[in-house]
């Protein structure tokens, strides 16, 4: 089912884990640009870029953002367009706290069709976390984000236009851990709602290989939105492993074997309907992967309630 790789996802060496969304047939990218490891214990600072990418070529390209005395980086990149043609990115802003480094969520709000010269107001929650991803269809302000030391267990939160947090419950990945996931689960991009009540839910799973080592890969769930709450199904089987990159450089392979997705986008072509994920392979670069739609809504048994 994998595609091949595709030379529109190729943002450049040491940029990953971006944000995408697609005007007409621009797909806009705001990605993460790191020059190299950091030293051990302290984050992988790097440059926030905007990128317009039309028929494969690169047509825009800026910095938009830059490390600073206060919020140290700025991590993976989540967006999703909400029904009024807004489009929200989901952030992991880290600080300086007295010597040590916080994750906390961060929201980001801009126009489709946007062309940032800047990155426009970043909206840190005042909680511990990672992996903000805006949930798209539900709510322009419906958000979910995994707390610090939480495991697999995602909070969501409804993020108002002044900034107050309520909670909206939780999506618990920790109920069906599969072997690929074994050690943590997250999510990949935001969701892609195939009608009012079910998603497709990428994740990314954590496991050891025989030596101990960290061991990411891609997969998929189903989540599932009714009377207030989620449920969610994670397939047991992995869309992308290790297998399918191997011999691809790490930034850090001491440490562990990454690959993430926090960003994708749907596709037609001939009357068929695509979805493409940017992967992000060691945190060095990023190429696009594609499946048909209907395969994957076949994997996760989609329709099976509603």
């Amino acid at each position: 089912m994998n595609g091949p790789d595709s030379e529109e996802g190729r943002l450049g060496d040491g940029r990953f884990n971006p944000g995408a969304w697609k005007t007409g047939e621009v797909l806009r990218v705001l990605v993460r640009e790191v020059n190299g490891p950091a030293k051990p214990g302290m984050p992988d600072c790097g440059k926030m870029i905007y990128v317009e990418l039309e028929d494969g070529r690169c047509t825009e390209q800026r910095r938009v953002w830059s490390p600073g005395d206060e919020i140290a980086s700025l991590e993976d990149a989540r967006a999703s367009v909400a029904p009024t043609g807004l489009v929200v990115v989901g952030l992991t802003a880290v600080y300086r706290v007295d010597g040590r480094f916080e994750p906390h969520p961060a929201i980001v709000t801009l126009e489709s069709n946007e062309k940032m010269g800047r990155l426009p107001r970043i909206q840190v929650l005042d909680v511990q976390g990672k992996n903000t991803t805006p949930l798209g269809i539900i709510d322009k302000g419906l958000i979910a984000y995994r707390p610090e030391n939480d495991g697999s267990c995602l909070r969501v939160v409804h993020v108002d236009d002044g900034g107050s947090v309520h909670s909206e419950g939780r999506i618990d990945l920790s109920r069906s851990l599969p072997l690929w996931g074994e050690v943590k689960l997250g999510t990949a991009s935001p969701p892609f709602w195939v009608n009012e009540h079910q998603a497709l839910m990428p994740v990314h799973g954590i496991s050891r290989d025989d030596n101990g080592m960290l061991v990411y890969s891609i997969g998929l769930s189903r989540l599932e939105y009714g009377r207030g709450a989620f449920e969610v199904y994670v397939d047991p089987d992995p869309l992308l492993t290790r297998g399918d990159f191997e011999g691809w450089p790490q930034l850090h392979p001491e440490e562990r074997w990454a690959m993430y997705s926090t960003g994708g986008y749907l596709e037609t072509r001939d009357g068929v309907e695509y979805l493409c994920l940017l992967v992000s392979v060691g945190d060095c670069r990023t190429v696009v992967r594609k499946w048909p739609m209907k395969e994957l809504e076949e994997r996760v048994k989609m329709n099976s309630k509603h």
